[in-house]
């Protein structure tokens, strides 16, 4: 069942006056409880965790509603549908309407909300209707409940039989970097960083055995790396890398503290 749910949007910017006050912010639930209730109430949306990116090109939201506020506002029209947020049951006339609510909210004292500003903007530049467009489709839903990851990220596939001499010069190295390898639970913001450093740990072992290194040892290059890049998540952070970012190269012993072996 869906129990962890995205919502991503994204509002054309005005470029204006008013805009220029708006600030980038990222909150959690148990951190802003009070202020969470004062959403919900406003909006209709019980919400976990909600980031705000004033982007070159748009306003950001991405957030996470619970299914029940989704359901209690009309969003999913049938509660008992499986998958629950297959898009013929999703009331987008509905999604827009609650993603417009929440850009309407002010979660920063002292600083307009976001459609609120945008909008101010749009009346000085002479916009009769003052409505602030989508800046790509409208608003998305996507399920994060469940995650993957492989056994192994980095294996070599034999030539077809009768083909190559059969010592494993000829064989093929294969990859899966990114989501593919470990796809990320998305309010730990890991996924660029795990896609990022799973592409090193596969390009160092793939410089290796260019460079002579026989399979077992690029294996093992990768496979130390791939271990403790697993491990790494906001509280084990200190524990897993090095302090030093500007020092991270190629080599995966340049940002792991520790790899099997090394």
């Amino acid at each position: 069942r869906e129990s962890a749910i995205g919502l991503i949007c994204n509002f054309n910017r005005s470029s204006g006056v008013a805009e220029r006050k708006l600030r980038s912010f990222s909150m959690a639930k148990q951190f802003y409880m009070p202020l969470f209730k004062k959403v919900a109430a406003a909006t209709g949306l019980e919400l976990e965790n909600i980031v705000y990116t004033k982007g070159q090109a748009s306003h950001y939201f991405v957030m996470t509603p619970t299914m029940r506020s989704l359901v209690d506002v009309g969003v999913v029209v049938d509660a008992t549908r499986r998958p629950m947020l297959a898009r013929d049951n999703i009331d987008f006339v509905k999604l827009d309407e609650i993603v417009r609510r929440v850009g309407a909210f002010e979660f920063k004292p002292g600083t307009p909300a976001v459609l609120t500003a945008a909008e101010e903007d749009l009346r000085r530049q002479g916009v009769a209707t003052a409505v602030v467009d989508h800046a790509d489709g409208g608003p998305r839903l996507f399920d994060f409940s469940r995650t993957r990851r492989c056994l192994e990220g980095l294996a070599f596939a034999a030539p077809p039989a009768g083909r190559g001499g059969g010592c494993g010069a000829e064989d093929l190295l294969v990859s899966v970097v990114g989501d593919a390898l470990i796809e990320p639970f998305w309010p730990e913001g890991l996924g660029i960083v795990r896609g990022f450093f799973s592409a090193l740990d596969a390009s160092a072992a793939i410089a290796e055995w260019a460079q002579g290194a026989d399979q077992a040892t690029a294996r093992r290059t990768f496979e130390s790396a791939f271990q403790q890049l697993k491990t790494l998540g906001a509280a084990t952070r200190e524990k897993v890398l090095r302090p030093d970012e500007r020092t991270y190269a190629l080599a995966p012993a340049s940002r792991y503290r520790q790899l099997a072996g090394r």
